[in-house]
């Protein structure tokens, strides 16, 4: 049953997520073209045709093709990371490739350092370090590109609703502190985990009882502000929390319940 509803939850958190980048200026395009942050290669929408940037190919787990992929993050040059889920790695396409580079996983279901259970966001920071939501593992992975090595961050590959534990990690979102703010789909909630790895327990920082309530939440992101945007799927809306103290309580940003 989860295979079965995973991609429907992911459609809606996608363009959500989309939205709320460009709304929140973290992209900025000329009339008629499309670039990622930074990149100095643009695309040409003008004529609304898509370009398939990566897989195409079929849903094998070869480099050339990908299976079910979820979760995308583009770096400022262009690299393109997608958590690609029925294969369970993470796969990096290099602009104008034709083929992707496993960065992780690919070596089975399982919960060692080295592979993935259907993993579904995935998050670069500014060193080039990658966040890994690994759903079904109930927790989250990052790879440290000076290393090359793979630690947990979140979790412990246990399922649980208690502040050291998680339940269907989908999105993430890693503060430039490092702290990593995590939709904790199943635990209807978004926590925060400080960047201290030597802190193995998170905070609830959206979610809770009346207004605040989520409902399964798959994405999540802060603008330059600190401001939390939920694609808070269950309840059909986004939600965004405010640092503005005087705002108590969500603000709807899309949806109406």
């Amino acid at each position: 049953m989860k295979e079965n509803n995973i991609i429907v939850k992911f459609i809606l958190p996608v363009i959500t997520v989309v939205l709320l980048l460009i709304s929140c200026g973290k992209y900025k395009a000329a009339t008629g073209s499309n670039t990622d942050n930074g990149s100095t290669t643009p695309v040409d929408t003008s004529n609304g045709v898509g370009v398939t940037v990566a897989g195409g190919n079929g849903d094998s787990d070869l480099s050339t093709t990908l299976a079910n992929p979820f979760g995308v993050f583009v770096d400022s040059i262009g690299n393109i990371y997608i958590a690609d889920t029925y294969n369970n790695r993470i796969q990096e396409w290099a602009p104008g490739a034709t083929s992707g580079t496993t960065i992780v996983g690919g070596n089975g279901i399982g919960n060692a350092a080295n592979q993935l259970y259907n993993p579904w966001g995935v998050f670069v920071d500014n060193a080039g370090n990658i966040y890994i939501a690994d759903t079904y593992n109930n927790r989250v992975q990052k790879w440290i590109k000076s290393s090359n090595s793979v630690i947990t961050v979140a979790g412990d590959s246990t399922a649980g609703q208690d502040s050291a534990h998680l339940s269907n990690p989908a999105g993430i979102f890693v503060d430039d502190s490092g702290n990593i703010f995590i939709a904790d789909e199943a635990n209807s909630r978004v926590q925060e985990w400080p960047a201290d790895t030597s802190i193995h327990y998170g905070k609830t920082v959206v979610g809770g009882v009346g207004s605040t309530q989520l409902s399964a939440p798959v994405a999540v992101y802060l603008d330059k502000t600190g401001d939390i945007f939920v694609s808070d799927y269950g309840n059909n809306r986004v939600q965004e929390w405010s640092t503005d103290t005087s705002i108590h309580g969500p603000i709807l940003v899309l949806g109406n319940n």
